[in-house]
């Protein structure tokens, strides 16, 4: 593994894991802003989802500086938005919220799985007909050389090899007219 795809394996593992803490913790958010609750403001809404989160996920949530950051984000924002319950009434609930939110991860991630294999499956393609092209070449090398200014030892093993190569042909000329 190149060291290219090495971190490129990194950061797509950070991110997932970035953005399953972030969405679930917006689950949670999403549950103390559903409540519609006028008195509350931003601060202690974000300071309400921490408590749930942790409540609901046996730790604190580490991620706040990507949440700050991603809840402004146009693209991030607007695939939340279509998955925002339309009613959230307990603070439990903001677990049916991170669930949904959940499964478009793991639909990338074997999407991206479907993708690197199909990808792994065209390099090896490739690699197999470069073989076969630097095999036939070398064939034919050996097949149009004049061996007669070679001593005769290297003409026998010449010899040799042109005849296996004539075989291998003739046998594989065989298999496709049949």
């Amino acid at each position: 593994m190149s060291l290219a795809q090495c971190n490129e394996n990194s950061l797509m593992n950070r991110w997932s894991t970035i953005q399953l803490s972030v969405n679930k913790f917006y689950g949670c958010f999403a549950g103390i802003e559903a409540k519609h609750q006028s008195s509350i403001n931003e601060e202690d809404k974000v300071f309400e989802a921490n408590k749930s989160y942790k409540e609901l996920h046996g730790g604190s949530f580490q991620f706040e500086h990507c949440w700050n950051i991603l809840k402004y984000q146009p693209k991030w924002h607007v695939d939340v938005e279509k998955k925002k319950p339309k009613k959230n009434k307990t603070l439990g609930e903001c677990d049916a919220t991170f669930v949904d939110l959940e499964r478009p991860i793991e639909q990338e991630r074997h999407q991206l799985d479907k993708e690197r294999l199909r990808e792994e499956q065209e390099r090896n393609a490739i690699k197999k007909e470069i073989l076969r092209m630097k095999q036939f070449k070398e064939e034919e090398r050996i097949m149009l050389l004049d061996t007669s200014a070679l001593p005769h030892v290297q003409q026998e093993c010449y010899q040799s090899w042109q005849m296996e190569i004539f075989q291998e042909r003739e046998k594989r000329f065989k298999r496709v007219g049949s």
